[in-house]
């Protein structure tokens, strides 16, 4: 994932170890949808805080998460 800083006109990139399907930030977190989990980021210095396994089966899809 790559980043711009407007300021410093400085492009940034992040290995998230993942392939991101959604993602949302709020307050000073970056949350990532993958395929079959959901991480946690600290959004100013890109460090992973949590992650949680959500196993996928049956036709159940966790692509409306973060709408709410």
């Amino acid at each position: 994932m790559s980043t711009y800083e407007i300021a410093t006109e400085k492009v940034n990139t992040y290995d998230l170890g993942m392939w991101p399907q959604q993602i949302t930030i709020y307050g000073n977190d970056l949350y990532v949808l993958g395929a079959g989990n959901v991480v946690k980021f600290n959004i100013q210095t890109m460090e992973k805080q949590a992650e949680i396994s959500i196993p996928l089966g049956d036709g159940y899809y966790l692509s409306g998460i973060f709408s709410h």
